[in-house]
């Protein structure tokens, strides 16, 4: 899956378990965009999309998803998955020709298999969960009240937070299977590179430098600060997408439209826009500022050698 595609399939599930909230109903099939609406189409009421959206914590669902499948930095647990299937990584690692024909092997199966499991989770945590088809049989053209709706995503985000990143443990299992101690080793040390000091939200991180419950509650500030400001980035692009299933749901002919061209270069500029790379430095300088000499000299030991990765397209 290159990176393009795999943003375009979190984008996908973030808007459909988003639209589908709102609306009350999954969304149909993606069609051609109409060129205008309606003229008799009566508008969606921003402010209340934008309470919605304001309410939900979706920074930590947005990373998982991204994360998943290497759309976006996913901080809290090992993207060694996403890293080993890089060039530059690879030839870091001397990765020989039976190595990556097996890991090859293994990463088509799993993107096929974390493609459909996304969807199954998008789905099972939507579409068919009774407190979602509750507030979608409310009748009477009854709009659910936001702060339960808020709640029942929230939910929702977590289970599937949680659902995607056991799924990927497995396959990270898979394809350490196959390299050796020293591969293993060095691969740990670019995740650690790749991810910045905010690795230390991962549990396993944060052991291996000792953390103490007081710089835990900082590195989790440190992290929630960065994805408010990572939410605030993407609610444009869901606000639209929010905004167009309202108006067609009062409209059952209109066609449900996603752009997914146009939604891969909006997150791609969102995510290395000046905004989030301030909020990136500004999030581990926070990190950075809590842990001891030694810690931050264990830190540095835990990093190897520096590597430089290439810039993809």
């Amino acid at each position: 899956m290159t990176r393009n595609s795999a943003v375009g399939a979190y984008a996908a599930a973030i808007t459909l378990t988003l639209s589908i909230g709102f609306v009350g109903g999954p969304a149909a099939a993606p069609q051609q965009a109409p060129t205008a609406p309606p003229a008799k189409q009566k508008p969606a009421d921003p402010n209340s999309i934008q309470n919605l959206i304001s309410g939900l914590n979706i920074g930590p669902l947005m990373m998982s998803f991204g994360g998943a499948s290497g759309g976006m930095i996913d901080f809290t647990r090992s993207n060694e998955r996403i890293l080993i299937e890089r060039t530059d990584v690879r030839s870091e690692l001397f990765i020989e020709p039976e190595q990556r024909d097996l890991l090859s092997d293994i990463d088509q199966q799993g993107t096929q298999q974390l493609q459909m499991k996304m969807v199954q989770t998008v789905l099972q945590n939507t579409v068919n969960n009774p407190d979602f088809k509750a507030l979608a049989q409310l009748g009477n053209g009854q709009k659910p009240n936001p702060g339960v709706l808020q709640d029942v995503l929230n939910t929702s985000f977590k289970a599937m937070q949680d659902g995607l990143q056991a799924f990927q443990a497995s396959i990270d299992a898979k394809e350490e299977a196959v390299l050796n101690a020293k591969q293993k080793k060095r691969l740990h040390e670019l995740d650690l590179q790749w991810r910045g000091l905010l690795a230390l939200s991962d549990k396993k991180v944060a052991d291996e430098l000792t953390i103490t419950a007081d710089q835990k509650a900082i590195v989790d500030a440190a992290l929630k600060a960065y994805q408010e400001v990572q939410t605030s980035v993407f609610e444009p692009l869901m606000s639209q997408a929010m905004q167009l299933n309202a108006q067609t749901s009062n409209n059952t002919r209109a066609p449900r439209t996603f752009d997914q061209q146009e939604v891969q270069r909006t997150l791609a500029a969102a995510m290395e826009s000046d905004t989030m790379t301030k909020a990136r430095a500004s999030a581990e300088a926070k990190v950075k500022a809590s842990l001891t000499a030694e810690q931050l000299a264990q830190w540095k030991k835990m990093l190897g050698q520096k590597f430089y990765f290439t810039r993809l397209d």
